[in-house]
């Protein structure tokens, strides 16, 4: 070997500085900081994806047993919206009970208040809307529910209509009347409202 050669393979390799390795440490660490965050958005995705999965399937099976007559169950728009299409066409195939004008019924129908005001022209479907609302709870069971007018032929108009409307949305549902008439007596600034029961 040549006096070079052996200089050579005496000089040792020259040692790496601490700010390189610092700085590949502090690479690897944001590198990994970056994955473990994509990885919490993938599994917050996943999560999501599954929730509105079992959304769905719970929203379709209740349309199907609706569809099949195994359930007495209210469909809403919101149900109907959620499915896809081929399933939309189908229910707009069905013997569809009772559909809100569009306006103001639809908004009455769709609030989730408990007390809404609802005003407007004779004819705009108001008593309507507020015999059909008591449906969205008649799956519950100590639901009940009172409609009130001025006048008895008002109320035998409603109770027509209510007899047509909830033996089609509840087949076998039976109509009890229970008053035959209602007075109403003023005492002063307050009214009683009495009844004799048949």
């Amino acid at each position: 070997m040549s006096d070079l050669e052996k200089e050579l393979n005496e000089i040792p390799p020259p040692k790496p500085k601490k700010k390189v390795k610092h700085k590949a440490k502090q690479s690897a660490k944001l590198v990994l900081a970056r994955t473990r965050k994509k990885v919490a958005q993938a599994e917050q995705s996943l999560r999501s994806a599954k929730r509105h999965a079992e959304n769905t399937k719970n929203k379709l099976l209740t349309i199907n047993k609706a569809l099949d007559g195994k359930d007495q169950q209210l469909l809403t728009q919101d149900v109907i919206d959620s499915a896809s299409p081929n399933v939309q066409k189908h229910i707009d195939t069905q013997n569809v009970v009772f559909k809100p004008n569009i306006g103001p019924q639809t908004d009455f129908l769709a609030a989730s208040e408990r007390e809404v005001f609802y005003g407007g022209a004779r004819g705009g479907g108001k008593s309507y809307a507020m015999l059909v609302d008591p449906l969205r709870y008649c799956d519950r069971q100590h639901h009940r529910a009172l409609l009130l007018r001025r006048t008895m032929p008002e109320l035998r108009d409603l109770i027509t209509h209510s007899q047509r409307l909830y033996n089609r949305a509840f087949p076998g549902a039976k109509w009890r009347e229970l008053f035959r008439a209602l007075s109403m007596l003023r005492l002063g600034t307050r009214c009683c409202v009495t009844a004799e029961s048949v």
